[in-house]
């Protein structure tokens, strides 16, 4: 199918230079900035106090309710100026993360290619087209059938067939950019980033001719199996950002409540699937990374479809079945390292726990502060890696691939510094950051963006961005 005939509803010219940003509604207003200012004062003055309190008995330092501190160099004092420097320098974030959009938003706004599930060279089972379609990652032909089908599992080895299918990349990519566009245009209310993520939103979820039907029925397609898989579903987690920035999209006349309303009986439609699918109901029931971000995908869904009391029992459930279950009194995510890439599952999950948190949040549910029945917690899990981060996975009892990245580490001990203040957290950022910053000139990356929002959005106490 022609391109020029999958583009969306809205005739636009699209600037080939990088637009005027006006001034317009803002994310820092003068009341935050006025708050900023305050928080850091008085953080600052009972810093002050803290430090002449350890002055004043030199020889005994305060002790760390952390497991991790024993880990720690000596000379990472830990003390008020310390810890007003930390907070100083992520309020800072803003302006690094503010930067970082809009340049992020000016390539998506230049980018006119079509994003849509109807231009992958092969189809899904069904014939439809429009049928979501991704190939399961882990599974490679089967060397002892004559077609090499049904294929194998090969845990922790990728199968380059997978981007034979291009409907992953585009729904992900998709996903950034709407999210990207929508905080641009939050933070400088300039239009023609909520024309573009309109036009985005339009063209993958509601235009008849490049829509995607809404389930995953033929995600993560082992090939020789008559359906998908259920950890396809997992494809779909991010979509927790752009329902998100959807209320600060309705301020567009771009959004409008045509698109809305449509946005709505699509998401109606996928959670009816969610509701009725075995696959959802197996991945739902996930005892690892995959229930976890199952959970992360359906409250915010639950929510943007006014469902707020099943939004909350799901939050409410969460704690039991995602941190009871999959955490052990030390922190050990035992589900996750009998993979054979363990430690980036057992970072991975964490992540996704650190989001789930926040969704459950937004839910009425406390689950930063929850304590299971073994003394289990999200921060027994952080404080878990976080020795083995510091070693560069130096006994670590578990097999293992492709090495001991710290990078996706990083911004939850920056989050759970702020969450739980546990001074040992202070001591490994610098050091941490650092092996980061060796990783990220290797790979030739820069920090990621969602990093900075959410350490702002916990600065100020609000929801306004996800992490």
């Amino acid at each position: 199918m022609e391109k020029t005939l999958l583009r969306s509803r809205l005739p636009m010219t699209f600037p080939t230079t990088v637009p005027v940003r006006p001034t317009g509604p803002k994310v820092f207003t003068k009341s935050r900035l006025v708050t900023f200012l305050v928080a850091g004062i008085c953080y600052l003055f009972i810093s002050l106090l803290m430090s002449c309190s350890r002055i004043s008995n030199e020889n005994a330092l305060p002790a760390s309710g952390s497991t991790i501190t024993s880990s720690m160099e000596s000379y990472w004092l830990s003390d008020g100026a310390a810890r007003a420097s930390a907070f100083k320098e992520l309020s800072n974030l803003r302006y690094d993360a503010m930067d970082i959009i809009l340049k992020d938003a000016d390539v998506a706004l230049r980018n006119d290619s079509v994003y849509s599930v109807v231009l992958k060279p092969q189809v899904a089972p069904s014939g439809d087209a429009h049928d979501y379609l991704s190939l399961a990652k882990y599974f490679w032909r089967n060397p002892d059938t004559p077609d090499g089908l049904p294929y194998i599992r090969r845990d922790g080895y990728v199968n380059p067939e997978v981007e034979t299918v291009q409907d992953y990349r585009l729904l992900r990519q998709m996903l950034r950019e709407v999210y990207r566009l929508g905080l641009a245009f939050q933070l400088t209310g300039n239009e023609t980033y909520a024309v573009k993520a309109s036009d985005r939103l339009y063209e993958w979820f509601v235009n008849p001719e490049t829509k995607m039907n809404p389930h995953f029925h033929w995600g993560s397609l082992r090939k020789g199996n008559t359906h998908g898989s259920r950890t396809g579903i997992l494809d779909m987690y991010p979509i927790y950002r752009v329902i998100q920035i959807m209320p600060h999209l309705q301020k567009s006349p771009s959004y409008s409540p045509q698109l809305h309303d449509a946005l709505v009986e699509w998401f109606s439609l996928y959670w009816e699937w969610l509701s009725t699918s075995s696959l959802a109901s197996q991945e739902s029931k996930g005892v690892n990374n995959h229930g976890t971000y199952y959970d992360v995908q359906v409250i915010p869904i639950a929510r943007f479809l006014n469902k707020h009391d099943v939004a909350k029992e799901i939050a409410t459930h969460a704690l039991s079945v995602r941190v009871n279950r999959q955490i052990k009194a030390n922190g050990w995510q035992h589900h996750e390292t009998s993979r054979p890439t363990s430690w980036f599952y057992s970072v991975f999950n964490l992540q996704g726990l650190f989001l789930l948190a926040q969704q459950c949040q937004m839910a009425g549910v406390d689950m930063w502060h929850y304590v299971g029945p073994e003394g289990q917690s999200i921060k027994t899990a952080l404080d878990y890696l976080i020795p083995f981060a510091l070693n560069q996975g130096q006994g670590w009892p578990y097999s293992n691939l492709n090495g001991y990245p710290v990078t996706n580490l990083v911004p939850l001990v920056e989050i759970g510094y702020l969450k739980w203040g546990d001074e040992a957290y202070l001591h490994a950022m610098p050091l941490l950051r650092a092996m980061a910053e060796k990783e990220r000139d290797t790979n030739h990356n820069t920090r990621p963006l969602s990093d900075f929002f959410c350490q702002m959005s916990e600065l100020l106490g609000d929801n306004e961005f996800v992490c």
